[in-house]
């Protein structure tokens, strides 16, 4: 179990969180879970699923990491493969008969392109904004307002989050790559279980 207002409130974005990215674990993660065991919690229902955005462009040209612009002109976009990851995680799910109840996501433009492309659907939520942009005090506060939206969920199907690596690894103390999300178990208040990590 991750009590994420404990790691939320300990983190500096300076510095450690560029460290702390570079990692693929983190605690209070189930062993060795399979795919289909993935899978199978999220045919149950009642989980977070806790997504980062797919990949995006690279090179001259690709836009910026940190700017946010309506238009989408100025910021980095998803590129063709980041785009093929989330529609094929949407009709992965679609398949499955999985039901998800509400998908939210960070106001950039990758992120709701990433959920809308998934699911069809999305609404914007500040607090998945990249924290990279914000003073720590506000990042902070954003982790730890999602953090007990997770551990306080109480939905018969799944929620979905798209956010950003530098959130989710404040959140939950645990990287993960583009398209890849953790499946989240509710606990209660700011506290949860990573089940495990479901791959695009």
């Amino acid at each position: 179990m991750i009590r994420a207002m404990v790691w939320a409130t300990g983190l500096v974005l300076t510095g450690m969180l560029l460290v702390a990215c570079q990692t693929t674990s983190g605690p209070g993660v189930r062993g060795d879970v399979d795919d289909a065991a993935v899978w199978a919690a999220l045919e149950a229902g009642g989980k977070v699923v806790l997504f980062r955005h797919g990949e995006v462009e690279r090179g001259p040209g690709a836009g910026d990491s940190l700017v946010r612009d309506e238009s989408c002109a100025r910021e980095r976009n998803l590129s063709s493969f980041g785009r093929r990851q989330f529609t094929r995680l949407g009709e992965a799910f679609a398949a499955r008969g999985i039901r998800v109840d509400e998908v939210l996501a960070s106001p950039f433009c990758r992120t709701r392109q990433s959920a809308e492309l998934g699911f069809g659907r999305f609404e914007v939520r500040e607090f998945l904004s990249l924290a990279e942009i914000l003073p720590e005090s506000e990042a902070q506060d954003a982790a730890l307002e999602a953090a007990d939206l997770i551990g306080n969920y109480a939905g018969e199907g799944n929620l979905v989050l798209v956010t950003h690596e530098p959130n989710i690894v404040l959140i939950a103390q645990k990287a993960v790559g583009f398209a890849h999300a953790l499946v989240l178990e509710p606990q209660g208040g700011p506290f949860f279980e990573v089940i495990g990590v479901l791959r695009p």
